[in-house]
Formats: C-alpha cells, structure tokens, sequence
C-alpha cells in the first residue's frame, strides 16, 4: 500500500450530545470545517453518530456534504476508530466520495486515510480535530499464476417445489467435483416451502445460482463444524440498509463482531437474495450448535448482540428473540474434507 499526504482537514463540534447504554454509549454530533487537499477543497458540514465501546474506544461513523470552493457537492463518508493516547484522544477513519459532478469524477474512486487528533472540552464550539489526509494507492498486482480459478460461495433458496431444487446430494465424482462443500435444507413458511442450497466450490466447476445473489458477510468459525442454512425476508426497501449495516459489520464493528461469533460458537455467511416480489436474506451458520444461534443471540445481554438481533429484526420483521430454533431440515449435506479423510 502507497500512501501520499494530499491536505489537512480541520473541523469543530457545533452540538454534541451521548446517549449512556451503562457499558458503552453513543454518541450523536454535528461538524463542520475546513477541507483542504491536492484534489479538493472546500466546507465540510458532517453528523458523527460514532459508539463508544466498554474499552474506551469510540468509533468515529461520519456522513455529510463537501460544499467545495467552486460550488459542487459531494457526498462524504468516513469510518474508524478513536482511542486514549498520552492523555489526548487520536483517530484513524477511511475518507470516501461520491458525486456526479464530472470535473471531480475521480474522487469517486479515490480512497483517503485520516489521522486527527481532538482537543478541547467536550461542548459545541470548544471540541475541535485537526486532521492529516492521505491517498491510499494498492501496490498488489492482479496474479495470473497457474490461472486458478478463485474459490466460490453461494448460498440461494428457491420455491419447492419447483425446476431449480436440488434435492439430492452431489453422489457421482463428475457431480463433486470442484465441490468443496455443499448443503440443501428445506424451509416452511406461512406462503410455502422453499429449498435452501448453498455451495463452496474451486470457481472452475462453479455453476451459476438460478437466482441473483450477493455475498455480504463471511465470516468463517474457529474450527470446521456443522451447518445450517435458513433464510429471512427483507422488508421492503431494506436493502440499501443492510448494505450500510455488513459494511459496518466487516469495519467498524468488525472486533466486536468477531467477538460476538465467538461467544455463539458459530461462523456465518450471509448472502441478500434478490428477488421479483421479496428478497431475502440467506444464512449459512457454521459451528457446534448452529441451530440455536440466532435464538442465543436474541437471549443475549451482551449491548453489541443486542444491537445486531435489533438490526435483524427492523430489516427482516422477525422477531429474532423468539425464533425457535432448529425448525428447518436438512435433506442432504456433502462434505468433500470429511469424506477425504475418511477414505485415510
């Protein structure tokens, strides 16, 4: 990775205000300032929504409107963290852009670091942060070496029955290979039955799913266990949102997350499912217990699982705290690394 210094930012707390949850907390605050780099440079207006954790780490989240010196607008989003150091509180957040204005079309594709620190009372107009912004470059090229494919993941559900339910288990070598593991549950639901399906393969051998799904969230366990697959409605127009929310689930939240798993014992992946009339959202759970962990999750005390079993609630309509556990079946499920070593 390059970074190349580009500008300063500096800005200052007009209102703030912190929401006590006992461990932990959030905050909600507006910002404005001064941009000023190479690239662009203007008036910056920002709303801070950034948690603060049980560790004393806050979490800076901004979202807000560069007004630059000749009058464009652009959209701005930063995100990262804030911690104590030397008696001071410095942060690192990620700077992006979007905007349609064609004489600043590369910011679209730039992305920025910035390190800041804040200084003064915590009160509108005495809390400010001088920042330094750099431009992050890859460094990495593309591979071609032994042109193997990537590996892929998907995970999709279908009406059963129907002409794209896989109902069996891959059983002949030409039918498992490039298949690393795969998986078929069936689901009951108030509108019917629909069949879950979901597959690692080489990429190579990867047949295309019979519906339009994106991969948002992996996150594998500590160690191989079992699966279970179950899928969600998403009410509509949630999938904007939960697009923001995997995003912070993979960033800012991305310690507490892991943490969260942790605690469940289980790895998940999630894929949104997009559909005619509703899309969905696909889970597959991986661990020692994966039928009960959306159950436990909903029980848990824990503030980070309670805001997640929240956020799955207002973008799914379920009540995740009273889901049972368990109710879907599994009709079939390989396993191309346990079958290896059983033939050892």
């Amino acid at each position: 990775m390059k970074f190349t210094p580009i500008g300063e930012m500096d800005l200052a707390y007009v209102a703030v205000d912190f929401v006590d949850y006992g461990i932990g907390g959030q905050y909600h605050g507006t910002m404005e300032g001064q941009l000023r780099t190479e690239r662009v440079s203007g008036r910056v207006k920002l709303t801070n929504i950034a948690q603060k954790r049980s560790d004393n780490v806050n979490t800076p989240t901004l979202r807000g409107i560069l007004e630059t010196d000749d009058d464009a607008r652009v959209f701005v989003e930063m995100n990262g963290l804030s911690q104590i150091e030397e008696g001071g509180r410095v942060f690192i957040t990620s700077l992006t852009f979007r905007t349609a204005q064609a004489r600043y079309e590369g910011l679209n594709t730039l992305f920025a670091i910035v390190e800041g620190e804040l200084h003064g009372r915590p009160r509108p107009n005495e809390m400010h942060a001088h920042c330094r912004v750099y431009a992050c470059e890859a460094t990495i090229k593309p591979s071609t070496a032994g042109g193997s494919a990537l590996p892929v993941v998907i995970g999709y559900a279908v009406p059963a029955p129907g002409p794209n339910v896989e109902l069996r288990a891959p059983a002949t070598d030409t039918e498992r290979r490039g298949i690393a593991r795969a998986a078929a549950f069936r689901q009951r639901t108030s509108n019917g039955e629909m069949v879950i399906v979901y597959r690692e393969t080489d990429g190579a051998t990867a047949a295309q799913p019979p519906v339009t799904v994106e991969m948002l969230i992996r996150q594998r366990p500590s160690r191989r266990g079992s699966l279970y697959l179950m899928a969600l409605p998403m009410l509509a127009g949630k999938a904007a949102r939960f697009h923001e929310f995997s995003m912070e689930l993979n960033g800012i939240h991305f310690t507490e997350f892991q943490e969260s798993l942790r605690r469940l014992g289980v790895g998940i992946t999630v894929f949104l499912q997009h559909n005619a009339e509703v899309d969905l959202l696909v889970f597959a759970v991986e661990g020692d217990a994966p039928t009960t962990w959306l159950q436990r999750l909903g029980m848990s005390a824990d503030p980070f699982d309670r805001w997640f079993a929240q956020e799955l609630s207002d973008q799914s309509g379920a009540m995740i705290s009273s889901m049972p556990p368990g109710v879907n079946e599994q009709l079939w499920s390989w396993d191309g690394a346990a079958a290896r070593a059983g033939e050892s």
